[in-house]
């Protein structure tokens, strides 16, 4: 009998809900596939934002390297650079992890859409990966291994302060609360952005030596934007499996 006294209707499996299942834990090859799936799906956006951001901020920096500053000079253009990183960089980061967020989420952002919620997001981006990268790069000065391990805990700062609860130090946090227990995904997502990053100018750099006349700088500007272009590949890698990380753990928010 129910509260209102009328007797309860008998229990009919065919009408009952079915208990609703855990999201999987995060996969580094379904990561990997659901990337190369933005890819594919959006990749004239992709192109878009890389375009306005790095291949700018690579050009510019190989031009003034080559051509404008002196090599005893290394101080002015790298910090040139990092200015220009700051600006252009950060934004195009932050670009491509809101269309990429929007992608996974079943919810298409638009270009102008991915640039505006960059824009948003950029400074929040910006300090809480100049506070990782700056502890990363103190705790390999002290020892390697504790800043190879801080680095793999750190792997998901960006998309945190991107897609994360706004704050300079939240990421941070957020970081190291999805990566415990998956050190290693994160170690080899970590190694594989920096190796990709530097692949292209360690093989530019090679045939330079053999080959002196292809020092020029338009092709160490090419290099320096394939560098971004993998960087980019392993930011939507990062991106899915942070979004799987968070839903595993029952936020649906993503």
């Amino acid at each position: 009998m129910n509260p209102e006294g009328y007797p309860e209707a008998p229990f009919d499996p065919l009408f009952a809900r079915a208990p609703e299942e855990a999201p999987p834990p995060p996969r580094l090859g379904v990561a990997l596939g659901e990337a190369v799936g933005i890819w594919h799906q959006r990749w004239g956006s992709l192109a878009a934002i890389f375009a306005i951001t790095w291949v700018p901020l690579g050009l510019v920096d190989a031009y003034l390297t080559h051509e404008v500053f002196d090599a005893e000079e290394i101080a002015r253009p790298l910090g040139f650079f990092y200015a220009l990183e700051a600006l252009l960089g950060t934004l195009g980061s932050a670009a491509v992890l809101t269309l990429g967020a929007g992608e996974l989420a079943g919810r298409p952002v638009s270009f102008w859409g991915a640039i505006s919620g960059g824009l948003r997001r950029w400074l929040f981006l910006l300090v809480a990966r100049s506070i990782a990268i700056f502890g990363v790069f103190v705790a390999c000065l002290a020892l390697l291994l504790p800043g190879l391990w801080l680095g793999a805990r750190l792997v998901f700062v960006d998309c945190a302060a991107v897609l994360g609860r706004s704050g300079f130090v939240n990421p941070l946090g957020t970081s190291f609360d999805l990566s415990r227990g998956r050190f290693w995904p994160c170690f080899a997502m970590g190694v594989a952005g920096y190796c990709l990053a530097y692949a292209p100018a360690v093989v530019l750099f090679v045939a330079q030596e053999f080959a002196p006349s292809l020092n020029v700088w338009w092709l160490t500007g090419a290099a320096a934007c394939s560098a971004s272009m993998f960087g980019v590949m392993v930011m939507l890698v990062i991106l899915a499996y942070y979004r799987a990380a968070r839903r595993h753990r029952g936020d649906k928010s993503v």
